[in-house]
């Protein structure tokens, strides 16, 4: 019985260390939509495109969020280049270079479509589609979130 206690105990203090639900506070808040996601393979490379979607008021000045896609297996995984949201500037970074935003007037926000590469893995097959965020406010209070976006998605291979 002491030993249902204890794994009773250890568990609860566990879920406790979990960030936010594995929330990302954009993603509940309704500040940032992904849609148009594929994820292929074509001449030994994953490709994964997707269109993301962002409010004016993702976040105030002098904040930042970094959310980096990842695919992954198990204990295996792919992670990408983050897409740096700066509140300040109001611009969006990827690999040091600023993306194409585009202003969406009729629903308030802006997009941009974008597309990752790397070496294509045996394992990437039954995979699932996670963004990791870490939310840095301005007095360098950092927040760190996981979304899950899909699983079991599947790779085809393009010619």
């Amino acid at each position: 019985m002491k030993l249902c206690k204890l794994i009773g105990i250890v568990t609860l203090a566990l879920l406790a260390s979990l960030p936010a639900n594995a929330k990302s506070r954009a993603r509940e808040k309704g500040q940032l939509h992904v849609s148009r996601v594929e994820v292929f393979s074509q001449e030994s490379k994953v490709h994964l495109t997707m269109r993301v979607a962002y409010s004016n008021d993702l976040l105030n000045r002098g904040e930042k969020l970094y959310v980096s896609p990842r695919l992954a297996k198990g204990d295996d995984s792919c992670l990408f280049s983050s897409m740096v949201f700066d509140g300040r500037s109001r611009k969006v970074l990827v690999r040091e270079k600023e993306v194409i935003v585009v202003a969406d007037e009729t629903h308030g926000q802006f997009y941009f479509d974008i597309e990752f590469t790397s070496t294509y893995q045996p394992w990437m097959q039954d995979i699932s589609l996670r963004f990791l965020s870490e939310e840095v406010e301005k007095n360098s209070v950092r927040n760190t979130y996981i979304d899950t976006l899909y699983e079991g998605m599947l790779v085809p291979e393009k010619q």
